[in-house]
Formats: structure tokens, C-alpha cells, sequence
């Protein structure tokens, strides 16, 4: 019926390690997948100093922006949500910035794949004047692997991602972001 035994002895529990870590390392070779060499199709992760991944996307005035077009000055690129509460609160920061740096700053509000309505209401309630885009479908904020709301990405005149911030942000924080994206 049950022929297995509990070790009794230190040399018994070593024997059954082995045993254990000789089938657990089997198992794991004959069980993995084989790795392609083949990298043309991995995502790559956009990094601060490689290039912005680019993108054309539409306001709610029915404007369609692409990134590559704005190079010469610096973008800031905030992702966000209206149901995302830190979204809510770095939002009037944002429109304040806008204010005291535009038309030196381009800044972007991407939103991730909310009705227009709930958008323009959004919009109306923070009196927001910067260009708003609806990435309707999230193909945007795949590209740029965001992984929570609100994320910010900066990038300096030539089109390089000079850094991105996960999380809200403050008046302060894009300050001094600025000051590292127009050099």
C-alpha cells in the first residue's frame, strides 16, 4: 500500500532532498519552452535617452497631434484618468504650469480610454487649457508601458525621454523637470 517512510535520520532527509532537488531540476528542463534568438518581435520599453515612441492621437476638438512634430521644444507627456484621485489632485498643478510656460512647454494630457463626455466634463470641472488626447484604445499607453495612473513622461526638444514620473506630481517636480528636459 504506502511504501514511503519519513526519514528518521539527517542522512535520510539529505537522500530525499537529492532526490526532490535531481526531479524538481528534470522537471524544469524537460518542461521549459524553447527560447527563440529571434528579438524582432520583443517590445521594447521606452527608456530615458532613447527616443520618444511616437504617436498621433486626437483632441476633443477633433485636432490630431503626433509627437515627432513638436520636437524643437520641450513635451510633457501626462497620462491620466478621470476616476484616478491622483490624477485629480496634480491636474490643477498641471494647468497652472501650462499657464506660466506656454508656448514654451508643450504639454500633453493623454487620457486612457474614457468616453468623451466623461472627458469634457473632467476637462470643464479643472478649467483645463492644455491639449487633451483620447487614446481611445490604449495603443499609447501600451507603447509606453504604463503601469499605473497618473504617469508623467518628459521629453527634451530633440525628441529624447529625458525621465518619466509614476505617480502625481507637483508644481515643484515639474520645475524642475523642465529645467532637466530644455537642456
Amino acid at each position: 500500500m504506502n511504501n514511503f517512510r519519513i526519514p528518521q535520520t539527517r542522512q535520510g532527509w539529505l537522500q530525499l532532498l537529492v532526490v526532490a532537488a535531481v526531479l524538481g531540476s528534470g522537471w524544469i528542463f524537460y518542461s521549459r519552452d524553447s527560447i527563440s534568438t529571434d528579438t524582432s518581435t520583443l517590445a521594447t520599453a521606452p527608456l530615458p535617452g532613447a527616443l520618444a515612441p511616437d504617436f498621433t492621437l486626437t483632441t476633443l476638438e477633433g485636432e490630431s497631434i503626433t509627437l515627432s512634430d513638436l520636437r524643437g521644444q520641450p513635451v510633457i507627456i501626462n497620462f491620466w484618468a478621470t476616476w484616478c484621485g491622483p490624477c485629480r489632485q496634480e491636474t490643477p498643478h498641471f494647468q497652472t504650469f501650462y499657464e506660466q510656460n506656454h508656448p514654451d512647454v508643450v504639454m500633453l494630457g493623454i487620457n486612457q480610454r474614457e468616453s468623451t463626455s466623461t472627458v469634457i466634463n473632467f476637462v470643464e470641472e479643472f478649467g483645463m487649457t492644455y491639449p487633451v488626447l483620447l487614446d481611445e484604445n490604449g495603443s499609447v499607453y501600451d507603447t509606453y508601458q504604463v503601469f499605473g495612473l497618473p504617469t508623467t513622461w518628459f521629453v527634451n526638444p530633440d525628441g529624447v525621454l529625458v525621465s518619466v514620473a509614476p505617480g502625481g506630481i507637483t508644481a515643484a517636480f515639474l520645475e524642475d523637470q523642465l529645467s532637466k528636459s530644455q537642456n
